[in-house]
């Protein structure tokens, strides 16, 4: 399937006081892991039809270490709409179909998962997992079908992704098929908070 790998950054770090991206797990920062784990997936596959990774960020500066490997970043095509606006953006941004979006501050992505999700997106829209705590949005396959819908919500101003089934055809992982692949739910562990960073550390030991 040709499909883009898309990260976003572009949130304000409000919780932490840092860039979060930015933060160091043994010798690679949280974005250079993600990018590491999931580029054999979505780089030089098929490049001559597009298959790429695109960073969406507002500050495009803290990321210039980066432009060696094959990102390209892209700001918010509507500024202050959280983190769909950031799907959005990737979805305009995107020259595939599919799209496989990634928050920036989860360094602990399965590659099995990914690649089971990807063969599960034929004839959705979007591909979400399950997690302990519920759907995992920032974890997910969206397809340019979502696009129109979330100009719309966010023209409402209506914010939550989820918000989203309605308008397009669906596909749930659940959580016991996320186990199967990943049983401590490590995927969808992020970096919010001084304390998570500290137990990111402890868990990459």
């Amino acid at each position: 399937m040709n499909i883009t790998g898309i990260i976003l950054a572009g949130g304000k770090n409000t919780r932490i006081g840092v860039n979060k991206a930015l933060l160091k797990i043994g010798d690679k920062t949280i974005i250079e892991n993600i990018i590491s784990r999931i580029s054999p997936l979505f780089v030089g596959t098929l490049p001559a039809k597009g298959q790429e990774i695109l960073l969406i960020t507002n500050y495009p500066d803290e990321f210039n270490f980066l432009k060696r490997s094959s990102l390209q970043l892209f700001p918010d095509v509507i500024p202050g709409a959280n983190s769909m606006g950031g799907i959005y953006s990737g979805l305009i941004h995107s020259r595939t179909h599919y799209n496989f979006l990634f928050a920036c501050d989860m360094p602990f992505v399965n590659t099995e998962l990914v690649s089971y999700m990807i063969k599960e997106a034929k004839d959705y829209d979007i591909v979400i997992p399950e997690g302990k705590s519920g759907y995992e949005p920032l974890h997910a396959i969206y397809s340019k079908n979502c696009i129109e819908p979330f100009k719309e919500l966010i023209t409402k101003g209506d914010l939550k992704i989820t918000n989203v089934f309605g308008y397009v055809k669906v596909k749930i992982i659940p959580q016991h098929e996320v186990n199967r692949f990943d049983p401590k739910g490590l995927s969808f562990f992020n970096v919010n908070t001084k304390a998570d960073y500290n137990e990111s550390l402890s868990m990459s030991k």
